[in-house]
């Protein structure tokens, strides 16, 4: 494709050609492969992957990274995965001024390649979306130069319990799909102290909250933007220009332009269990989210207040019946609407789409487009800063009969 041979000429990370050589020592192709950055994990993820029931040949891809503040202690529990394969794994090839590695373990094969020890820098300043974004470009090149089968890469993270089915599951290369999401749950029974479990529920029930809310106001961007939980279609990835290079919300930003390149498909199974811990490691998340609540910044979680997704619910219902010449005039009730959007700029972006549309299609289509996950997401958030005040989650409950989407004990 025209795509991705241009992704990679442009685009991709540029240490690629000693994975490619490594890989090519291979006896046959890889059948499917697997992206997981690790950061201070230790060993113990790398055998439970390895015993995963799977299709033949896999390929794990393992991009050991840490930031400029990790302790000696993070970057040794790192090294650990390497010193797993090196010292119980045939290595298979290594390009050592790459810090490049191919291991044999327990019938799947290893691509390690050790940031911690690679001489391309600055890849810390980038965090984890540099980690993926190197891996998921070693896929893109090892399919391209037809190394790598499936054109369908799962990304996942060194903290998942996955169900032994996570690999034998097909997933279909449909070319216009762009992404799979896999179901998931926190692991709240691994915190042992009771305020722990509730915040962490409290937490996970907010994530679900926010994408009921979307799906209730009809949003198509109706989707948990979490990156253990996703394969990509390489096609697709490669369209979109690949992984941002970011500290954190790689997923997030990545997952919002396959969007609108392909479709998105929310798998019923198999259910991939997240760790609930408390974690540093990125501004934002799940570990950061519960040292809020587990520290005392915050007295409660703050749930969006419904009106919120009510709002939302009548610019979609807009945004499906617009036409070129519409006019941004909305009840008096929805005013606080009004207010977002011109704080937003959506008159910039109408008069964009009128100048790229030659049809009402066309129009709606690049208007739905250009009011992405992004700017949702900013229209919530400028609504519950300006309007409607955040509630606590037993606020939100007692709104249970009036909006379905509040009943948070069965999200």
């Amino acid at each position: 494709m025209k795509a991705v041979a241009k992704y990679l000429a442009r685009y991709a990370e540029p240490n690629l050609s000693s994975i490619i050589k490594l890989c090519r020592s291979a006896a046959e192709p890889f059948s499917q492969a697997t992206l997981i950055p690790c950061f201070a994990e230790g060993s113990a993820f790398v055998s439970r992957f390895a015993l995963l029931p799977g299709t033949t040949n896999e390929l794990v891809v393992l991009v050991l990274n840490a930031p400029p503040s990790a302790s000696e202690q993070q970057r040794q529990q790192t090294l650990a995965t390497q010193k797993l394969l090196l010292e119980g794994g045939e290595q298979l090839g290594v390009d050592e001024s790459q810090s490049v590695g191919l291991y044999r373990f327990h019938g799947k094969t290893f691509l390690c390649i050790n940031l911690l020890q690679s001489q391309f820098k600055p890849w810390q300043q980038f965090g984890v979306g540099y980690a993926r974004k190197l891996g998921m470009d070693a896929c893109l090149a090892l399919h391209h130069q037809g190394l790598l089968q499936q054109i369908v890469v799962r990304s996942t993270d060194a903290d998942v319990r996955w169900p032994d089915q996570y690999l034998s599951i097909a997933l279909d290369p449909d070319p216009a799909t762009s992404l799979y999401i896999f179901p998931f749950e926190h692991d709240i029974t691994a915190q042992s102290d009771p305020q722990n479990r509730h915040s962490a529920q409290t937490y996970d029930r907010w994530l679900r909250y926010y994408v009921a809310g979307l799906t209730w106001a009809g949003s198509p961007w109706r989707f948990h933007t979490i990156g253990s939980t996703m394969a990509i279609n390489l096609a697709h990835y490669a369209i979109n220009r690949g992984f941002p290079k970011r500290e954190a919300g790689e997923d997030f930003y990545l997952m919002n332009k396959l969007a609108k390149s392909g479709r998105v498909v929310t798998l019923a199974e198999p259910l991939l269990t997240l760790s609930a811990r408390l974690s540093e490691r990125t501004p934002f998340g799940t570990g950061a989210s519960l040292n809020k609540l587990v520290s005392g910044q915050l007295q409660h979680w703050p749930f969006y207040h419904p009106e919120c997704f009510n709002q939302l619910r009548h610019w979609q219902q807009f945004i499906a019946q617009a036409t070129a010449d519409c006019q941004l005039q909305f009840a008096p009730h929805y005013q606080p609407l009004s207010d977002a959007l011109d704080a937003l700029g959506v008159t910039k972006l109408l008069n964009h789409c009128r100048q790229q549309s030659t049809s009402v299609a066309q129009f709606r289509k690049h208007l739905r487009n250009g009011f992405d996950a992004h700017q949702t997401r900013r229209l919530i958030h400028w609504l519950q800063r300006h309007h409607f005040p955040p509630l606590k989650a037993e606020q939100v409950t007692a709104l249970g009969n009036q909006f379905s989407f509040c009943r948070l004990d069965s999200l």
